[in-house]
């Protein structure tokens, strides 16, 4: 256990993450050179899904209004379509569009006006947090260097509309909106980077394994963005367990 240096609360040295439950479906897959002894040819194949995320972690309760939020601590719909192409053994590519419809919720932070930049006086409320719906379209060109291991590049696109909040007030007086000014954002960005990937899917498909998983490791960077996006990067690593 810690303590946080500006509020002083406890904070716990490990926390469950938020809990999400994922579903998908095939819709479409197509395939030519399939007949036994042909060499494989081209492929498509198409899939929906969805994904929801429920608020079981903490949400940072610290910060400023204005400014890019935490994502831990919210809940969100995710409607998802993923396309996925390949020619050949070696390469193939893949296209994932995703729009999230997250829930509003009440959040606690300083607010400060937009000229200051740290303003002594500034003071925690409450505050109603409506955030927009977004989209995201990732392309990710990859080549097999197994059948089971895949190395890619990653470009993806993030757009968020503009998030709204209400101050709450104190209690038993009327709430009140914040203009556009002070209590909305929009924002764009742009990542590119590249990602490993192991995945016995397939051979589990083929009856070559009984146990499908997939092992992931990307590691991405903001190139360009606008509406307060800070050129920021990072590394991420997952396992993923199947059930069908």
């Amino acid at each position: 256990r810690g303590r946080n240096a500006l509020t002083g609360e406890a904070a716990e040295l490990w926390q469950l993450g938020d809990v999400e439950i994922s579903a998908a479906i095939r819709l479409l897959d197509l395939a030519t050179g399939a007949e036994v002894g042909e060499a494989p040819g081209f492929r498509y194949r198409q899939s929906a899904g969805a994904s929801l995320r429920l608020a079981t972690s903490p949400a940072d309760t610290l910060a400023h209004l204005i400014g890019p939020q935490s994502q831990r601590g919210r809940s969100d719909l995710e409607l998802q379509h993923f396309n996925d192409f390949s020619m050949g053994r070696r390469l193939g590519l893949r296209v994932d569009l995703r729009y999230g419809i997250p829930l509003s919720q009440e959040l606690e932070r300083f607010h400060t006006p937009r000229t200051a930049l740290f303003d002594p006086s500034g003071s925690r409320q409450r505050y109603l947090w409506s955030p927009a719906g977004y989209q995201s379209m990732d392309v990710v060109p990859r080549v097999l260097l197994t059948p089971e291991l895949a190395f890619g590049f990653r470009y993806n696109f993030l757009m968020r509309g503009e998030e709204e909040y209400v101050f709450a007030g104190e209690a038993g007086a009327p709430s009140a909106p914040l203009g556009p000014a002070e209590g909305a954002t929009d924002s764009r960005l742009h990542r590119l980077g590249g990602s490993l990937v192991y995945s016995t899917l397939e051979a589990a498909r083929d009856g070559r394994t009984a146990l499908p998983f997939e092992v992931r490791a990307r590691y991405d960077a903001v190139i360009a963005g606008r509406g307060g996006v800070p050129r920021t990067s990072g590394f991420e690593a997952g396992v993923k367990f199947f059930l069908f």
